[in-house]
């Protein structure tokens, strides 16, 4: 759990997920994607997110791992949907905000 919240999450994964949300900002357009992918863009969206899911995932898996073993994986599945649909909405919003700073 550490190596993944410290080390998978904040190096791959978010990074990957606000990558995906500016691609599809900018519709796919490669030459506005690579201009946007800039150290404090990338800066402000990551933590955010990386602090939610810091939040969220420690708590959760507490209570997935006290579960008898036949809940553990269904709750599991709850909470990572809860936690997807948080990111998009995070990732939605931080895009939604920078669309009417920018304007």
């Amino acid at each position: 759990m550490i190596f993944d919240q410290l080390v998978f999450t904040p190096l791959l994964s978010i990074p990957f997920i606000v990558a995906w949300f500016l691609l599809y900002k900018h519709h796919g357009h490669l030459r506005t994607f690579w201009q946007a992918l800039t150290f404090a863009n990338l800066r402000s969206r990551i933590l955010p997110l990386w602090a939610t899911s810091l939040c969220f995932w420690p708590m959760m898996l507490l209570i997935v791992y006290n579960l008898p073993s036949q809940l553990q994986f269904l709750l599991f599945l709850f909470g990572n949907s809860a936690f997807s649909t948080l990111m998009i909405f995070i990732a939605r919003r931080q895009g939604e905000e920078s669309d009417s700073a920018s304007e």
